[in-house]
């Protein structure tokens, strides 16, 4: 134990290298007295932050900031707590400030800026809290609200916050001196909620004035440099570097290559596409605020101004003007090359003779030598980038200057085997093409021998510049048959680049060669054994992509060649995430994927083939961290399994759902993502185990909804279509009142499933047979279980039985608690019904909304005039009731 906490100095075990032994004496020594003092005094290796909280050893009011004093010059642990942001509190980082303050004369600057972005990241992190602001002005922005205040709160809801993160490193066995706070943690600037810049658009209105679009300009812009302000004090933005931005956004202009981008690219989006909204309004508030972002010292600034330079609002000179005086390597490198190459396109002709010559002289200079590292072939770079500019204006049947034909001529005669890149990729250095990243060019490599090609890329990839650090990569991508033959002739030479190799097998990019697939396996096979653990994970992912082609003379063998690899580990690892996902993102899920796949469509164990069969018997066997991951893949995929191999599956799978196996809170965990309850004959074997998951009071919230709905839906299945479930709604009642009410709003939104669609008679009859049964035989009726929790999916139902309304009303509305929310959503959704419900039944909709408002006294409920006035026109005599009289009270 001794090794698990040690002096300072000494290698202390993380989880992963402790015994079982130490684990429990750990634990012991915990359960005693504060344990916040305890970590503290004996110092384990922070690593143990979600083992502790897993074994339920700390809490979230437990105190936590001297354990990470002790460890402030620590590099691991700054890692190991970014992993685990989630167990602190704003508490903790205001008690850390003050004692960073006092440890600041004896820390590098590296380890004091790593632990102020982390005591910054405690005082905001979120513990599960939803941020709905976004959601409260957008019905302001609706009504035409465009104060000063909604235009703020719509800048704060786009402004990119920091957001850290663990960080994960590609060649994680190289040992590389931590530089800056990105070399020990992941750090982003993400927009809260996922909002993006197409729904603000949305809600904006087109017919907004001049004036306001400037206005919402001018608040986003503010938000904008400052978030441009902390990300290059943090050190991930810059002038020099291909930065954060240049990653977040491919293009200012709309582009496939934006396609799922977030970080600085909604707040972009928003303000290029109102810009370019305000340019058709008023030409000279446009411009204003283009020559602000033409003077901006931040590069993604001045690639708005590069943007909104190819709109004709901005006169042609003005343009040329921005073009001459943006710095050297902006029309080359870096993002800004999208935007040039956009504007050259779109304004050349617009220029004068003059300006175009001008112009030209500077393009044929090239980027400043400078921007490269010494020792590259900075004469080549630069002459790649001439090339790419010229090139692209002559395919554009652009006019270029005597000299600059001859310099594109000269280029071409010195570098014969350059071609230019696409039309549609011109001026980005990064490319997303089928879900993969190419960063930099592999042109380098034309002309090149398959038998030099690995040596010249490792000597190219050592003395690459940073705007061009990933050939192999690239050539990865472009042509993966070249470089596994490359690959090949290195490996005959007893040369095995695990760099490069990770690299291509990384790669999903379908081979031009039929025969690659089979010689990268045998070379797989014929890797030494001594260093094949190093590449064992890229190899179970490349064969999971390949088992469906592959012969299997050359799947099993090295299949059993990555288990041998994988699956000899014998320690009990904590999972770091969802059992699940960690799963499938490990070897030995990917193995077992294979397995499953091969798995026949004939039902019963003598189908399996017999090498499916023995290594699903390895699997199910082995007795480690890498065992446990492919047995939680196979409990995903129980359903299935119990089909085609019942008595195999009964015996090795089915027992892992049983609450005394060590493994049933995995199984259970990667059961809800199952597509397929199973048949009745497996629901019996598990049912036992399935009901008792709704008392247990550590099951997740998330695994709750999933198997309430299932419940829910087995419960549809038997009164529908007899389907022989052995289960009884009194069963299902007492399973959803020991859930409480977590559960609840999953029954709700399962039976609202099953009456969507269909006429207002089909969905009644539905109601009628199948619905209101079950949930009447289910639903619990104890009042402390009836809450404002699930007022919305209660009226969510109630409003689709189609012309079952009034009955159906009877039947729920008693079970329906006033809505708590501010927004008043259910009433909003109420007030947008079909006009059936107001039609059939004008009184049980009044009823429905006194339920739901309640005693409010709130004259801002969204909806509630539109819905009263609804009932009004189909029923005026329920104008002169008390409750028709409150509700008109509350909504005026």
């Amino acid at each position: 134990m001794s090794d698990v906490y040690s002096p300072r100095g000494k290698a202390r075990k993380t989880p992963e290298d402790a015994t079982e032994f130490e684990r429990e004496q750990l634990r012991f020594l915990l359960s005693e007295g504060d344990p916040g003092t305890t970590l503290s005094e004996i110092n384990p290796s922070l690593a143990w932050l979600p083992v502790l909280w897993k074994m339920s050893l700390i809490r979230p009011d437990t105190q936590l900031a001297s354990w990470i004093e002790r460890n402030f010059d620590d590099e691991q642990s700054i890692r190991d707590v970014v992993a685990n942001l989630r167990f602190f509190t704003p508490e903790t980082a205001i008690i850390l400030q003050s004692r960073l303050n006092a440890h600041s004369d004896r820390l590098s600057p590296l380890l004091i800026k790593c632990w102020q972005l982390i005591i910054r990241q405690m005082k905001t992190f979120r513990h599960g809290v939803l941020d709905n602001g976004w959601y409260e002005v957008a019905p302001r922005l609706k009504r035409g609200d465009v104060s000063a205040d909604s235009l703020n709160r719509v800048a704060d809801a786009l402004s990119p916050k920091l957001t850290l993160d663990k960080r994960t490193s590609f060649d994680e066995e190289h040992d590389v001196k931590p530089a800056q706070p990105s070399d020990l943690m992941s750090i982003r600037y993400e927009v809260e909620d996922g909002l993006t810049g197409d729904e603000v658009l949305e809600v904006w209105p087109q017919s907004a004035s001049a004036e306001a679009d400037a206005r919402l300009i001018e608040s986003l812009n503010s938000a904008l440099k400052d978030a441009l302000h902390d990300a290059t004090d943090v050190g991930v933005e810059g002038p020099l570097v291909f930065s954060l931005t240049d990653y977040s956004i491919p293009s200012v202009a709309r582009h496939e290559q934006n396609n799922h981008r977030s970080g600085f690219y909604p707040i972009v989006r928003v303000i290029a596409d109102l810009w370019e909204r305000l340019a058709s309004k008023s030409a000279s508030s446009a411009q204003d605020f283009f020559a602000d972002w033409m003077s901006s010292k931040f590069r993604l600034v001045r690639r708005l101004a590069m943007f909104a330079a190819a709109n004709p609002v901005i006169p042609a000179t003005t343009a040329v003007d921005a073009l001459m005086t943006l710095p050297q390597e902006e029309l080359f490198l870096t993002g800004s090359a999208v935007e040039v190459f956009r504007l050259i396109r779109a304004r050349w002709n617009d220029f004068s003779p003059e300006s175009q010559a001008a112009l030209m002289s500077r393009f044929m200079e090239g980027p400043p030598p400078d921007c490269f590292r010494s020792g590259t072939d900075i004469d080549e770079r630069i002459a790649r980038a001439r090339f790419d500019l010229l090139g692209e204006m002559e395919r554009n049947g652009l006019v270029l200057t005597a000299e600059a034909r001859s310099v594109l001529e000269d280029i071409r005669s010195r570098w014969p085997q350059w071609i230019l890149r696409p039309a549609d990729q011109a001026g980005f250095h990064i490319w997303m093409s089928s879900g993969e990243t190419v960063v930099g060019s592999a042109d380098t490599l034309d002309g090149i021998a398959d038998e030099d090609l690995v040596a010249a890329a490792e000597q190219m990839t050592a003395e690459s510049s940073i705007f061009d650090n990933d050939i192999w990569n690239a050539l990865c991508q472009g042509d993966p048959d070249r470089a596994f033959r490359g690959l090949a002739h290195a490996a005959n030479r007893d040369h095995w680049s695990v760099d490069f190799w990770r690299q291509l097998l990384w790669v999903r990019k379908a081979y031009v060669q039929v025969e690659t697939a089979p010689l990268i396996a045998l070379s797989l096979l014929q890797w030494p054994e001594v260093s094949f653990g190093l590449i064992a994970d890229p190899t179970s992912a490349w064969l999971d992509e390949h088992a469906k082609s592959l012969d299997e003379s050359l799947l099993w063998p090295l299949w059993d060649r990555v288990a041998d690899a994988t699956l000899r580990d014998t320690e009990t690892r904590q999972a770091m995430n969802d059992i699940f996902t960690d799963a499938l993102n490990s070897s030995a899920g990917r193995l077992t994927e294979i397995l499953i796949r091969k798995m026949p469509a004939t039902i019963g164990d003598d189908a399996v083939p017999a090498v499916v069969k023995a290594r699903l018997d390895r699997i199910a066997a082995v007795r480690s961290h890498a065992g446990r991951l492919a047995r939680v893949r196979l409990a995903a995929e129980v359903s299935m399994l119990f089909q085609r191999a019942p008595v195999w599956t009964a015996e090795h799978i089915v027992p892992l759902f049983e609450w005394s196996s060590p493994e049933a809170v995995d199984a259970w965990s990667a059961r809800k993502y199952s597509n397929y309850i199973g048949s009745p004959k497996l629901f019996a074997l598990t049912k036992s185990a399935f009901l008792e998951l709704f008392s247990r009071p550590a099951t997740p919230d998330e695994d709750l909804r999933v198997f309430s709905e299932w419940l829910t839906a087995i419960l549809i299945a038997n009164q529908s279509k007899q389907a022989g479930y052995p289960i009884l709604p009194t069963e299902a009642r007492v399973a959803l009142r020991r859930a409480g009410v977590r559960a609840l709003s999953s029954v709700g939104h399962r039976l609202t499933a099953e009456l969507a669609g269909g006429t207002s008679a089909e969905r009644g009859a539905r109601w009628r047979s199948v619905v209101g049964p079950v949930f009447i035989s289910m639903w619990p009726l104890d009042v402390e279980l009836q809450t404002s929790a699930t007022t919305y999916k209660l009226a969510q139902l109630v409003r689709n039985t189609g012309d079952a309304f009034s009955e159906a009303a009877d039947v729920i509305i008693p079970f329906i608690r006033p809505d708590e929310g501010r927004s008043h959503s259910t009433v909003y959704a109420i007030a947008e019904a079909d006009d059936t419900i107001y039609r059939l039944a004008p009184a049980k909709v009044l009823d429905l909304l006194a339920a739901v408002v309640g005693d409010a006294s709130s004259g801002n409920i969204y909806g509630l005039s539109k819905a009263i006035d609804r009932i009004l026109a189909f029923d005026p005599k329920l104008g002169d009731t008390r409750k028709f009289q409150r509700l008109l009270s509350v909504a005026s």
